[in-house]
């Protein structure tokens, strides 16, 4: 059964450090952990100009796989859907969000650096 936590709070508050250690308690635990992160910066992509990637994506490809030896990227040109994207995550046991504070039905976890 797939859990999500969301870990929200404003920029420079710690969310990822709190992410970190909980990623790695889980997963010393034997549970398959997933984490999604939000970045709400409009325009925003993982793809550098100029890769063969990028190229691929400007000729109009929706879908860009990469694949090295040790690793396997997908780059979807599309608006996300965080149920869509979680369902795909299914065979995870859990699933870490950062950001996502307007999410509903969600478990959060709200970082903060002081009381403000």
């Amino acid at each position: 059964m797939l859990r999500t936590i969301v870990i929200a709070g404003r920029k420079g508050s710690g969310k990822t450090k709190v992410i970190e250690g909980l990623v790695k308690e889980l997963t010393n635990r034997d549970y398959r952990v997933g984490t999604v992160k939000h970045v709400p910066k409009q325009g925003f992509t993982l793809d550098q100009s100029g890769t063969n990637t990028w190229r691929h994506a400007q000729a109009g490809s929706k879908t860009v796989v990469c694949i090295s030896p040790d690793e396997v990227a997908t780059l979807e040109k599309r608006k996300p859907e965080l149920g869509e994207i979680l369902l795909s995550l299914r065979d995870l046991d859990f699933v870490i969000l950062e950001g996502f504070r307007s999410a509903e039905n969600l478990a959060k976890i709200m970082v903060a650096r002081n009381e403000d």
